[in-house]
């Protein structure tokens, strides 16, 4: 089963993420994205989508894919 996890900064985005259908919405100014993904989902990191822009995010997204 696919698994949909957001992580954002911004409660109202989070919130609009479960709204159009992610499982979950990690605050990311609070949790590793990438660690509680990998606790909701070991192992199943297929893709991921970065938007935000933010300095240092991509690698992150890089090392979370190599990862699953």
């Amino acid at each position: 089963m696919s698994r949909i996890i957001a992580a954002d900064f911004s409660p109202p985005r989070r919130n609009l993420a479960r709204q159009m259908g992610a499982d979950e919405a990690v605050d990311a100014r609070t949790a590793s994205a990438v660690a509680r993904a990998a606790e909701l989902a070991p192992g199943a990191a297929v893709g991921i989508f970065e938007n935000s822009g933010a300095a240092g995010v991509l690698g992150r997204v890089i090392r979370a894919v190599r990862r699953a």
